[in-house]
């Protein structure tokens, strides 16, 4: 059993008691306190030590894990604890890293729940109760009247640093002592203050407060790549992202926050003049790129590879996309030279181009109804996925998912309705020329822009080639690790750099799950302009206001009742974030609240999980039903009634 000055500096104190320790030391007002070890027996001198130290009772009896990392509330507390009782609520307290809310918070960051240190202290009594968050040039101060529950009501107020109170003053003293921003809890009576907690300032996790910085560092305008890339990026797809930036081709993109930008930049391009891209990419680029893939499939290794993919990005992304740009801008030129009108207002006429992807559509179409087989799909298509991501399986290796989406295919054929497009395609044509001035000039121009376009589906087979490639190549390299007992599966290798990493590999790959999966409960701003994203907020019928945090997400409120749970896309709406809530904020997207502050354990627990909040609405259970489609934005401290 330690004495709490003792506990200062010792990491298995938990940081609870060893910056309470810290405190004390420095000769601030921080209540006197006994450290149990985790397998510390609870005997009868132990209980003796502790009430000639500390006194009779009552007693605080709270958690003091490592496994916390600064986030208060996720283990128990007792609190009132008489002399008779200690010894049972030490046990509760100890043990309370199996009950779970903690096994949730733990499961969220890949840690196995232990028997935890317990710190026991004698209770604070004072006529206000309070918490402080360090916030720029002063101190958000949310404090409540004793006895009343830290999500009840309580007041607000911004304290200045320069403030000549014994609270201001000790708050600036613990900041300098920890060496940044804080959280602090604390009893206060009138000008004397008792600090009973104080922990650095957590943070939003990775995926959130990374945002940020890593955006703030962008100049110009960053746009997500919604068309091909809306949902966040596995770490491995991310990689290959900073391989192709490498070569300083086509736009600049960047991994932000797990999503996917990009912005224009100077070309360096070689484009091919579009009248002459149909034939060049046949008999040129797609016969280069396919042999390249050849090769490396048969070397096999990650290099060869990772080489083919680069080589199959430079060949299109520098020379087939940009003689696509330039097609789709000629003939929208022209359009607003002779009619004022741009290519939008004029889509009918590309109608009937898809090329390879109503071919591909196609061949489901007739696997679903018996009229080719698998192998003979899988043979012109099974490198093809669902997701441009590295770790989504391709078609050969979904069999199942091919013959699923085959016969969810409806009437008519795709082959089909490529014909009604062309049939739109030439009405609108005739239309057209009949209106132009220069007839001539615009048949030549629309005919050598049909001609070209269906390119712009063909890459899908190379880059899905390569892709695949190095998804193969990578699932290799895996299961050489997990038999090495480097990490569990060989899928652990999709959340590993290309060059493996000296540390713990488990953990590192643990690291970009977590990440991974809290990017996929965010929502990422359309743009980035300078460096400040924007998002676009939805219409609404309804906005509700309550203390601001961070993030953003849309889903639907999910009012908790016992039994309950929650589905993926949830917004838990609840009147206060209790300590039984713990399990629900590991799984939902975001968190709305009646009551409680921004410096609550509500708060705290939320920033931990990861999930955007909107703390103390005042009337979210009564103005939200079950069910609504909510949009969150924690930042701005809005909750949107869709």
């Amino acid at each position: 059993m330690l004495r709490l000055e003792a506990c200062a500096g010792c990491a298995k104190a938990g940081a609870k008691a060893a910056v309470l320790g810290q405190l004390k030391r420095a000769k601030m007002n921080v209540l006197d306190g006994m450290l149990l070890e985790p397998e510390e027996p609870i005997t009868a001198e132990a209980l003796t030590e502790i009430a000639c130290v500390l006194g009779g009772g009552p007693y605080a009896v709270r958690s003091s894990s490592p496994m916390e990392e600064g986030a208060a509330g996720v283990f128990e507390s007792v609190i009132g604890v008489v002399s008779i009782d200690l010894a049972d609520a030490i046990v509760r307290v100890r043990n309370s890293s199996f009950e779970a809310p903690a096994r949730a918070y733990l499961a969220a960051k890949q840690i196995a729940p232990t028997l935890i240190p317990v710190l026991v202290q004698p209770l604070a009594t004072a006529a206000r109760m309070g918490l402080a968050r360090s916030q720029g040039p002063n101190f958000l101060i949310e404090e409540r009247d004793f006895g009343e529950p830290e999500w009840g009501a309580v007041d607000s107020r911004l304290l200045s640093r320069d403030d000549a109170s014994g609270l201001a003053q000790g708050l600036g003293r613990i900041e300098a002592l920890l060496g940044g921003p804080v959280d602090v809890e604390f009893a206060r009576e009138g000008d004397s203050v008792i600090f009973l907690q104080a922990l650095r300032t957590i943070e939003p996790p990775a995926s959130m407060s990374d945002f940020d910085a890593e955006a703030a560092a962008l100049t110009g305008r960053w746009t997500l790549d919604v068309a091909h890339n809306p949902a966040p990026l596995s770490y491995a797809q991310s990689e290959l992202v900073r391989l192709t930036e490498t070569l300083s081709i086509g736009p600049s993109q960047r991994v932000i926050g797990g999503y996917l930008y990009y912005q224009a930049r100077e070309s360096h391009d070689r484009p091919i003049p579009f009248g002459d891209l149909r034939a060049r990419f046949e008999f040129d680029v797609s016969v280069d790129c396919e042999r390249v893939i050849a090769e490396a499939e048969r070397d096999g290794s990650l290099a060869a590879a990772l080489s083919a993919f680069l080589h199959v990005y430079r060949r299109y992304v520098g020379e087939v996309s940009p003689s696509l740009r330039a097609a789709r801008h000629a003939l929208d030129e022209r359009l607003r030279q002779f009619f004022g009108e741009g290519l939008s207002r004029h889509g009918a006429l590309l109608g009937g181009l898809a090329g390879l992807s109503v071919e591909r559509d196609q061949a489901l179409w007739e696997l679903g109804r018996n009229e080719r087989t698998l192998s003979d799909y899988l043979a012109q298509f099974g490198a093809y996925s669902s997701v441009w991501d590295v770790t989504i399986a391709p078609d050969r290796e979904a069999p199942e998912r091919v013959l699923e989406d085959a016969r969810a295919l409806p009437p008519p054929s795709p082959a089909e309705r490529q014909r009604s497009a062309k049939v739109i395609a030439q009405q609108a044509e005739r239309d057209l020329l009949a209106r132009a001035p220069d007839r001539a000039a615009l048949k030549t121009l629309l005919d050598q822009v049909r001609e070209a376009l269906p390119v712009a589906e063909a890459d899908d087979r190379l880059f899905f080639g390569a892709q695949y490639l190095v998804r193969r190549a990578l699932l290799a390299r895996g299961h050489s690790l997990a038999a090495a007992g480097k990490i569990d599966r060989a899928e652990d290798v999709f959340w590993l750099p290309l060059d493996l990493p000296a540390t713990d590999l488990r953990a590192a790959s643990a690291e970009k799950r977590a990440r991974f999966a809290r990017a996929q409960a965010c929502i990422a701003p359309r743009e980035i302009v300078d460096g400040a994203p924007r998002h676009e907020i939805p219409r609404a019928r309804h906005v509700l206001r309550g203390q601001s945090t961070f993030g953003a997400a849309k889903g639907k409120a999910f009012k908790w009742q016992p039994g309950r749970s929650a589905a993926a896309d949830s917004i838990l709406v609840v009147p206060a974030i209790l300590p039984s809530h713990g399990p629900l904020l590991a799984t939902v997207r975001a968190l709305v609240t009646d009551v409680g502050g921004v410096t609550s354990h509500g708060a705290t627990l939320a920033r931990e999980y990861g999930v955007a909040a909107v703390l103390g609405t005042r009337y979210a259970t009564l103005e939200i039903e079950d069910g609504a489609e909510l949009y969150v934005d924690g930042k701005a401290g809005k909750v949107y009634l869709l």
